[in-house]
């Protein structure tokens, strides 16, 4: 009777143990990492330029100016709606910034869906510059320098992208290059 009791406690430590190693380093399919990565690190790059020094409010004019350097006039309207004298809340202005960055990654990864498929995945290349040439991250100035380097990471012999092999692992090739760690979320 003594060998079943101390076999009842040892298989449930074990099954305990396996659940809590195998559930440590996952993440749900919610995370915003993996569902909307160009609008995460787009939210850094934001925060990364507004509020270097993580500041709670940002002034009214900093945020107009950030605002028209993108070209994105909504920011600008935002910013004159939500301010409080002098300054706005650096959440609602990241929340606004990745709320539109969802938007556009939305519309993107649309994009890829709807152009002639290579194989499973793959595009050509000018079907993929025509799916992001024309977001804001890439027609403005948040990874218009690493487009280039972006296109070469995820094209493979005769000019085929990986556009799924983008969206998966952006943030895992280019989130330090691009943000310290304290700016990706």
């Amino acid at each position: 009777m003594c060998f079943y009791y101390y076999f009842g406690i040892f298989l449930y430590s074990v099954c305990v143990f396996i659940t809590l190693t195998n559930s440590a380093g996952t993440s749900s399919n919610n995370d915003p990492k993996v569902e909307y990565p160009f609008a995460t690190i787009c939210k850094g790059l934001v925060h990364k330029e507004l509020a270097p020094y993580n500041v709670m409010n940002i002034e009214t004019v900093e945020v107009l100016k950030y605002g028209f350097e993108l070209n994105f006039r909504q920011l600008g309207t935002y910013a004159i709606k939500n301010n409080d004298n002098k300054s706005v809340k650096l959440q609602g202005v990241l929340d606004f910034m990745y709320n539109h960055f969802k938007e556009q990654e939305t519309i993107a990864k649309e994009c890829f869906l709807k152009c002639p498929q290579i194989c499973e995945n793959t595009v050509d290349l000018s079907s993929a510059s025509l799916c992001i040439g024309g977001t804001i991250f890439f027609e403005q100035k948040l990874l218009r320098f690493y487009r280039t380097k972006i296109f070469d990471t995820y094209t493979s012999f005769g000019n085929r992208f990986h556009y799924k092999d983008m969206f998966d692992n952006f943030i895992k090739d280019f989130g330090t290059v691009l943000l310290p760690e304290s700016f990706i979320y």
